[in-house]
């Protein structure tokens, strides 16, 4: 039950590659809280680059940037999940690597023994790079991936995905963008996601290239015309005109929410929730009366 709140866990290395576990910047477990705080430059000889996260754990509102983990199996350059149902909400995880092992950005292990089912929430997962997954590797996890921003991701691999990588996962994903990630140049079709084994997940109301409609209803395949998606200065957001404004799918955990710019996740104009991790506020009018 330990709480760390506004830390900067920075070039960190965990050079034994032999570990279970992991965590180049540490790892929480047993309800461990961290929040308002960044990870970054850290290293792993093995599994988690930056965070190891376990056992109903939870970060909230943090940075995870430009860590390495060089671990050959199941990976994870940024967060590496393994045991029990931890929780990601509200965080940045972005520009992490994971050779040669599986995803860069966020890696997911589930087995019967050590069952793991995680939730990510409201998280920017963006310009990370893996071997199998760039952005999110999910090997036989069940668990919610919900109004998450899933873009510019490259996986270097062949038979693999950019953006998320549901390798017999019965993952859900809701109200999600996963979109201009990057695979093998062979694949086109798996850029941004691909689904293998028997075991499938559910995709509802997100926005994703191919159509997802086999996996749910609300999909959609149009560009969310992000305000900017370039990488030397790239904007998320979504205009007033994308097709991923109001076209969520509103649950019970929204109504006091806040997204990843502490906006209220329900607008008060609409109280409909938007894809992705940013929702779309119309700007007011002042008026002045005399």
């Amino acid at each position: 039950n330990a709480v760390m709140r506004r830390c900067e866990i920075i070039g960190n290395e965990l050079a034994d590659a032999s570990t279970t576990y992991g965590g180049g910047g540490g790892r929480l477990r047993d309800n461990a809280i961290l929040e308002d705080s960044e990870i970054r430059a850290n290293y792993s000889a093995g599994q988690g680059g930056g965070v190891h996260l376990s056992d109903n754990s939870i970060m909230r509102r943090c940075l995870v940037m430009a860590n390495q983990a060089a671990g050959s199996t199941y990976g994870g350059g940024g967060i590496y999940v393994y045991l029990g149902n931890p929780t990601l909400e509200n965080c940045r995880i972005v520009h992490n690597t994971n050779a040669p092992g599986y995803a860069g950005g966020v890696s997911v292990r589930w087995t019967s023994s050590n069952p793991t089912a995680p939730a990510i929430r409201n998280c920017l997962i963006a310009f990370n790079i893996g071997t199998n997954a760039g952005g999110v590797y999910l090997y036989d996890a069940p668990g919610e991936i919900v109004n998450c921003t899933i873009v510019s991701n490259k996986a270097t691999a062949t038979y693999v995905s950019g953006g998320v990588f549901f390798s017999g996962s019965t993952a859900a994903v809701h109200n999600s963008i996963i979109y201009q990630n990057l695979g093998h140049a062979s694949y086109p079709q798996w850029n941004n996601y691909r689904v293998l084994g028997a075991n499938v997940p559910a995709i509802s109301h997100s926005c994703a290239v191919p159509a997802a409609d086999a996996y749910g209803a609300g999909n959609t395949t149009n560009d969310p015309l992000f305000i900017s998606s370039d990488p030397g200065n790239y904007n998320f957001r979504l205009p007033a005109v994308s097709p991923c404004v109001n076209a969520g799918s509103n649950q019970l955990w929204m109504a006091d929410a806040l997204d990843l710019d502490g906006k209220a996740r329900l607008d008060r104009f609409s109280g409909l929730v938007d894809m992705g991790c940013y929702e779309y506020v119309a700007p007011g009018t002042m008026l002045s009366i005399k």
